[in-house]
């Protein structure tokens, strides 16, 4: 009986513990795997950890629906019908500066659709990240002379937060933090050869929607199951759009 009281009082305090502060191990000595308290999340957090043979530790980026006790340093979310209207949404990133980052695009049911590594080996700034040029002049590739070279060959290129253009399909990348991945960076045009683009649906400054056609807020993260697209020449994104 005794016994018996004192697993209800254990799992009492489990039900309390949104995100428990428990290690697996504890865990693994007062409650059994089962539907309500699926304790096996966390062994296999643990296990992860502690098999891990690479050197990316606590700087890479991963979502915490993977269990892993990493650092989450961003998280940018398109869902049907809303927008993203956080200005400060890589603050964060830009704050901690980690040396090593991953980034992993998943879809409304949580499947992993892009995933890759990347090294951050420079000093940066809410206003330089991949590029040392003024905030309005980063709406071409090959400005960004510190692009990330990323570990599956493509590029990540940041615009600044302090970027206030008004518009247009190359202009209306520069307004406000943002988001490219490219496979080349030996051109000029912003709009060409993206594999991955997230940006809030209006202009940072202006708040008025971006000047990309077909262009909505569902429209926030564009990925085509890795395939290449663009805006340049007033290319039409409708069938970009990407909610994760």
């Amino acid at each position: 009986e005794k016994e018996e009281q004192e697993k209800l009082e254990k799992e009492k305090l489990l039900r309390n513990i949104r995100y428990s502060l428990l290690t697996p191990q504890e865990l693994s000595s007062i409650v059994r795997p089962t539907k309500q308290y699926p304790q096996d999340l966390y062994l296999a957090a643990y296990e992860f950890n502690a098999t891990r043979e690479d050197d990316l530790v606590e700087e890479i980026q991963r979502t915490p629906r993977m269990g892993s006790a990493e650092k989450l340093l961003l998280e940018f979310v398109n869902s049907s019908g809303n927008e993203n209207t956080n200005k400060d949404w890589l603050d964060n990133f830009v704050e901690k500066s980690p040396k090593k980052f991953e980034i992993v695009l998943r879809d409304e049911k949580g499947d992993i659709k892009y995933k890759a590594t990347g090294q951050l080996n420079h000093t940066i700034t809410q206003n330089n990240i991949t590029s040392d040029a003024q905030p309005n002049s980063q709406s071409q590739r090959s400005s960004h002379n510190k692009a990330i070279k990323l570990s599956d060959g493509n590029y990540l290129l940041i615009m600044s937060k302090g970027s206030n253009s008004t518009g247009g399909w190359v202009g209306s990348y520069v307004s406000g933090y943002g988001i490219v991945i490219t496979t080349s960076i030996d051109a000029d045009g912003m709009g060409n050869d993206i594999i991955l683009l997230a940006l809030p649906y209006r202009h940072a400054v202006h708040n008025t929607p971006r000047s990309f056609k077909g262009w909505s807020t569902d429209h926030e993260i564009c990925f085509i199951n890795g395939q290449k697209f663009g805006t340049m020449s007033d290319s039409n994104i409708g069938h970009c759009k990407f909610l994760g």
